[in-house]
């Protein structure tokens, strides 16, 4: 049977799902019953076997969950490990959960939770990199444009004033980029 949709996964991705599916086939995955009596031990007594036994049933969760969030700019293997660390928090705080809310629901969605706010800040830090790329070409055209103005090496304070922008901003900048030295 081939995928209707198949996953956006780069080879080393697929190589991890390959054999991170072969390491949960050996589960042994038990009925719902089951499962929500380990939830009521892990919360009502801290019971580190039944704990343990909770995350080893919702692993394969997981990694479903983390499917969903594939393409996202998270490698599929950095949102597994962020789901498990959101998985075992969760197990953590299970008793805090909100009324109403189930031992899966409020596990799953803590899961969730892990991984969109992984995605996110991998965002955050894209966008800051970003920036700060686009920063760095300013001043370098603009280094370029004084330097061909003065015909020769300009001083950090001429740059400092062609450029509008603070000798020191200018200098982190500048080590940011490995550069500056000369100035």
């Amino acid at each position: 049977m081939e995928e209707k949709n198949p996953l956006p996964l780069s080879p080393e991705e697929r190589n991890f799902l390959q054999h991170y599916k072969k390491e949960l086939e050996h589960l042994k995955l038990l009925e719902e019953a089951a499962v929500l009596e380990i939830c009521r031990k892990a919360e009502e007594s801290g019971d580190s076997f039944a704990k343990a036994g909770l995350t080893e049933q919702f692993l394969p969760e997981v990694l479903r969950l983390a499917e969903g969030y594939c393409g996202q700019g998270l490698m599929l293997g950095d949102l597994v490990q962020e789901g498990n660390v959101g998985l075992m928090l969760a197990i953590e705080t299970l008793g805090m959960r909100a009324e109403g809310c189930t031992a899966r629901e409020y596990l799953l969605e803590e899961i969730r939770t892990a991984m969109e706010q992984a995605v996110e800040s991998n965002r955050a830090e894209r966008r800051a990199g970003d920036l700060l790329a686009g920063r760095l070409n300013d001043l370098k055209d603009q280094i370029e444009k004084l330097s061909e103005e003065l015909e020769g090496q300009v001083s950090m304070e001429e740059l400092s004033a062609y450029a509008d922008m603070p000798a020191e901003e200018i200098v982190k900048l500048l080590k940011l980029a490995g550069e500056g030295k000369d100035l």
